[in-house]
């Protein structure tokens, strides 16, 4: 049986991840490809640990506007479901969201 893999990033090319999770209503992965993706990651650090982005829904739209890829690290399932409803919907809402925003950027 094959595994199923709970990051979903490209390992071609791959210089640094970085794992955020304190203060952040769901952890968030964020990948850089080229020096300037890790120069971005850095800077992004700094911003986090000052206080400067709160939460994961403006690290992800940093993260679209900066066009760093990013991975929401919640698993929906039915079990979430039942057990989580909210923080489940919260999920639905801040993807939702975070797609809408990316179509945006992609259109201009």
């Amino acid at each position: 049986m094959k595994e199923k893999r709970i990051l979903k990033f490209s390992e071609e090319g791959l210089r640094q991840l970085q794992f955020f999770m304190e203060g952040m209503s769901f952890p968030v992965a964020v990948a850089a490809y080229s020096e300037q993706d890790v120069g971005k990651l850095e800077y992004l650090v700094k911003m986090v640990d000052q206080g400067i982005i709160k939460g994961t829904g403006a690290l992800c739209v940093w993260c679209i506007r900066q066009r760093i890829s990013y991975q929401i690290l919640f698993r929906v399932s039915i079990r979430s479901i039942l057990k989580h409803p909210v923080r489940s919907y919260d999920d639905f809402r801040l993807q939702k969201i975070l797609k809408r925003y990316q179509q945006q950027m992609i259109g201009e």
